[in-house]
């Protein structure tokens, strides 16, 4: 007869041991993710207030920019161009690190956060339209010509041919900011609502504030194009070169032939420039 065989004290220790240290590991394991999931979601916070941080501070830079443009600060307001500049950048390097990636898959908010995302990218692109095709090229503008001031308009400045480049210069101006104007506006148009309310109502007063005004922008920009092409161009046109003065301050040259030549040219340009 075969004797069953006792199954010693050391293998139920062994058993005991293993199952100990299993369950051991699996509770290491769990405390671990905990802590993994707890430290990424102070990270994660973190994170996240300082990106609203970031934005509350590209706000008051452009509102900044706004003001000193106002006040004739143009150093200034070039200032606020290369902070708008650097926190866009920085703003963008944070959207798009992969850590994210992952809180995007979480079910129920993952997808929105998804799309506000990318709505977020393109407002800061945005941005750096209206950085690089409007703000620049007016301060740049305004910092080495300045506005001019309308007590030093003397009829004989008004009627000299670096009054014409100036006028030419201002055309030129006009050509560069209104179509870039244009364009920022209909970007912003386009640009898609937030999924989060929260970070819609951020945006959302800018929303109503060009809704409301924006058929009145887009009427002072055809203006100003048309000023450009049907004044300020044709006056330039005719004035450079023509060296018209009234002559050096002398009563016998006002009133000689030379006034009347200059008549002549003012009433030519009248009348191309009076339709």
């Amino acid at each position: 007869m075969f004797k069953i065989r006792k199954k010693s004290k050391t293998h139920h220790t062994n058993k005991k041991v293993l199952i100990l240290s299993v369950v051991t590991l699996m509770l290491v394991a769990v405390a671990a993710g905990i802590f993994v999931l707890v430290n990424n979601g102070k990270k994660y916070y973190a994170d996240t207030k300082k990106i609203e941080a970031e934005a509350e501070e590209l706000k008051a830079s452009l509102n900044e920019f706004v003001e000193n443009i106002k006040k004739g600060e143009y150093e200034a307001a070039d200032k606020n161009i290369q902070k708008i500049d650097g926190i866009t950048s920085e703003l963008r390097t944070e959207l798009n690190d992969p850590k994210w990636e992952m809180v995007t898959k979480v079910p129920e908010v993952g997808p929105e956060l998804a799309e506000d995302f990318k709505t977020a990218s393109k407002l800061l692109d945005l941005v750096s339209e209206a950085s690089d095709t409007l703000m620049k090229p007016a301060v740049k503008y305004l910092r080495e010509k300045g506005l001019p001031d309308k007590k030093n308009f003397t009829m004989k400045k008004i009627l000299s041919p670096e009054f014409a480049v100036m006028l030419g210069e201002y055309a030129d101006l006009i050509d560069t900011l209104c179509p870039a104007a244009e364009k920022v506006l209909t970007d912003f148009d386009e640009l898609p609502e937030f999924k989060i309310e929260k970070l819609e109502s951020k945006i959302s007063k800018y929303r109503v504030l060009v809704k409301e005004n924006e058929s009145d922008v887009r009427a002072y920009i055809k203006f100003l194009k048309d000023i450009s092409k049907d004044l300020l161009r044709p006056a330039a046109v005719l004035l450079n070169g023509k060296g018209l003065s009234l002559g050096d301050e002398k009563i016998t040259d006002i009133l000689g032939p030379k006034l009347a030549s200059q008549l002549n040219v003012y009433a030519d340009l009248i009348e191309q420039l009076f339709p």
